[in-house]
This record gives structure tokens, sequence and C-alpha cells, in this order.
């Protein structure tokens, strides 16, 4: 079986994603690690991050104040993964992670 190519779509999708997740992450982590999964399936692609912190994130309105430089990360990543995303914590590890799913289109 050939494996299918991205498109420079879904890739651009990815790299939005990945970029609000991961400064999401790093910007509260205050100056601890962060961990990154990506996981390319046949019919998605999945993100997961990890941070230190136990603090679950919130997603603000999309209608955050226009000269805020914050606010709208969660709000764009719940549309672009069509609200296919969670955050979780696991027992026994301190943290949470947040795992997004993207669709692969069929080809």
């Amino acid at each position: 079986m050939q494996a299918r190519e991205l498109d420079d779509d879904l890739i651009d999708t990815v790299l939005i994603v990945l970029s609000e997740l991961v400064t999401n992450a790093v910007r509260h982590a205050d100056g601890e690690w962060v961990e990154l999964r990506l996981s390319i399936q046949p019919n998605e692609i999945v993100l997961s991050i990890w941070d230190p912190v136990d603090e679950l994130p919130v997603q603000r309105s999309e209608y955050a104040d226009g000269e805020s430089e914050s606010g709208r990360g969660l709000f764009i990543v719940d549309l672009l993964t069509e609200g296919n995303w969670a955050t979780t914590t696991s027992p026994g590890r301190q943290g949470k992670t947040v795992t997004a799913h993207l669709k692969r289109p069929v080809t």
C-alpha cells in the first residue's frame, strides 16, 4: 500500500493547530518543558501536547477584545478540528495533555 501524501491545505491546518497548542503549552508551562506527539494515520492526524501545569485550558469567546494579544487560540483550534479536541489528565502524572484530531480527506 502506497502512503498518501498530505495536501498543502491540510499541512497548513496542522501547522496552525500545532502552533496554537504549543504556544499555549509553552506560555503556561512556566519555563518547564513540553512534550509533543504527532501521529499521521490513514484517516486522521493526531496532535498531542503535554505540559506540566495541572490547570486546564479554557476556550474563550470568539469575540476576544481587538486589543488583546491572546484569547483566540483554542477558538481557532476548535474551528479547524471541527470541535474534535480535548484535554485530559493522567493519574500519577502531573500536568495535562491537549489532543487534537484532524481528518484526512479520502482520496
